[in-house]
């Protein structure tokens, strides 16, 4: 067995794609993985391939952003389901861990699906301890015809309405930020920079008539944004509303016009993720139908 690794290269990202699907009901495509890689200020990433006898087996990322908090790396590693218990985790994790302390990492911080016991067992292995958990649920979407809700001297519009313009961009990136001042997970990841917001929201899977913003007298409040996966499923990103307005039923109608949005598709199913702690948010969706899936609990590793 002649296992080796290299930074990954352009068309490493097809078959790393099919690996991370494994674990990312996202399904991230190859456009996706290779936009999230570009070096961007603010921010260091590393990624690695693993290749067994030449074929890609394995995928390590770690990456460090200046809004992290002080000591902080956040890393992936996964590898394909029909080489795991050779070792190549582990030597694709220990390749990670001296990576994150080239940027000065004194610990290190990933992801597993609950569901996936291997992968639990391997961090408990390694040393991480949890944080963090993200609450997991769908929904299918109803075929029946959906009663929007209005919420006083709001009116809720598409980004296709609105039009793409930087100003426009920059005051939903203000929005986001300024309900990001009471996330519940703001110690663990800081705030999103503004070049880390563009690709999150306006990156391959950007759609304008899937991104619905809430206005009122002129100034965003709040925002709802879709994409979908190569399976056809809804994949629901950021609801976010200004402190000063919440309350006020606003997160519900947005995603209320998301999931009338994914009707008029012709779409099935909509898939979500919440921190446990995020109590207003999980009710909502419950409200709306969502019901329980595996979700996500983030982990941590100090590095000595």
């Amino acid at each position: 067995m002649s296992l080796t690794f290299r930074p990954c290269e352009y068309d490493d990202y097809p078959a790393i794609a099919r690996i991370v699907a494994r674990i990312d009901d996202e399904r991230p495509n190859a456009d996706q993985l290779r936009e999230y890689a570009k070096p961007r200020e603010g921010k260091v990433d590393w990624q690695a391939s693993a290749l067994l006898d030449g074929e890609l087996v394995g995928f390590g990322r770690c990456q460090r952003r200046e809004t992290f908090p002080a000591g902080k790396s956040h890393m992936t590693v996964v590898v394909d389901e029909h080489v795991e218990g050779r070792g190549i985790g582990r030597a694709l994790a220990d390749l990670m861990y001296d990576r994150c302390r080239d940027f000065g990492a004194t610990y290190v911080t990933t992801a597993v699906r609950e569901d996936l016991d291997r992968s639990r067992l391997f961090a408990e292995q390694q040393g991480f301890v949890e944080t963090q958990r993200l609450y997991g649920s769908s929904l299918e979407v109803p075929t029946e015809p959906i009663a929007l809700t209005a919420v006083d001297r709001v009116r809720i519009a598409s980004w296709a309405e609105l039009g793409d313009t930087p100003e426009s961009r920059r005051e939903l990136y203000e929005t986001g930020h300024d309900a990001e001042s009471v996330s519940v997970d703001a110690d663990e990841w800081g705030r999103l920079s503004y070049a880390e917001f563009e690709i999150e929201v306006f990156g391959p899977t950007h759609r304008p008539d899937a991104l619905f913003v809430a206005i009122e007298d002129g100034r965003f409040v709040g925002f709802h944004y879709l994409s979908v996966n190569d399976q056809g499923t809804v994949i629901v990103g950021f609801t976010c509303v200004r402190p000063a307005v919440a309350n006020r039923g606003i997160a519900t109608a947005l995603k209320l016009v998301g999931v009338c949005w994914a009707q008029g598709e012709g779409l099935q199913t909509m898939r979500t993720h919440n921190d446990t702690r995020n109590a207003p948010m999980i009710a909502i969706n419950r409200k709306l139908g969502f019901v329980d899936e595996p979700g996500w609990i983030y982990v941590r590793k100090e590095l000595v």
